[in-house]
């Protein structure tokens, strides 16, 4: 297996632990410093990781879900924008430029899930629960999860397999003015006025 299947395989799998947290009681496993420390554990680049990963943190603050709202998917945002910056050997601001439209794109995966999917085994699921089938109601739910779990992770590895070329292209189009921002945004000891 060569180094980028491999690499590809981790983010997989690292993924896939940031979008298990509600199965870990809501541990908050999937916050941007955890998975970003993650990728660069899985990328060889620790310390761009935790960089890239407490960044991103700052990002993603406030993202909550409220009622039935669907905040930006943190979770490929840090792990696609951290894979990126290891990769590519670009700077923490471009991270933030990649992962905010990643999460946007992933969050809208989300959306198509709870609206078509998940109704569709909700019913099934309710018939088994008429039916006193409680093997039933259990495959739904369970089912269910694995569905978000795998799609949203092979979404993550394959948007990390496509490639730095592809997203060099996306952040190559991103106007100068919104990364010198970033840029001069994160950069310590700035004036305020």
């Amino acid at each position: 297996m060569d180094n980028l299947m491999m690499q590809t395989v981790f983010i997989f799998f690292v993924s896939a632990f940031g979008y298990c947290n509600s199965c870990f009681n809501s541990a908050l496993f999937n916050r941007p410093l955890v998975l970003g420390t993650l990728t660069g554990i899985a990328l060889g680049d620790v310390a761009i990781g935790c960089q890239v990963g407490a960044t991103l943190e700052l990002v993603y603050l406030g993202a909550q879900a409220i009622g039935a709202s669907n905040p930006p998917d943190m979770t490929s945002g840090s792990v696609i924008g951290t894979a990126y910056v290891i990769a590519a050997g670009a700077d923490v601001a471009e991270a933030v430029a990649i992962a905010v439209p990643v999460s946007l794109l992933m969050s809208m995966w989300s959306n198509f899930l709870m609206a078509v999917v998940g109704p569709i085994m909700a019913a099934k699921a309710d018939k088994y629960a008429l039916d006193c089938n409680r093997r039933g109601i259990d495959l739904m739910h369970w089912g269910f999860v694995l569905i978000q779990v795998l799609s949203q992770a092979a979404f993550c590895a394959a948007g990390f397999f496509v490639g730095t070329q592809a997203i060099q292209g996306i952040v190559d189009s991103i106007p100068a003015f919104i990364t010198d921002g970033l840029n001069y945004a994160m950069t310590p000891n700035t004036p305020s006025f």
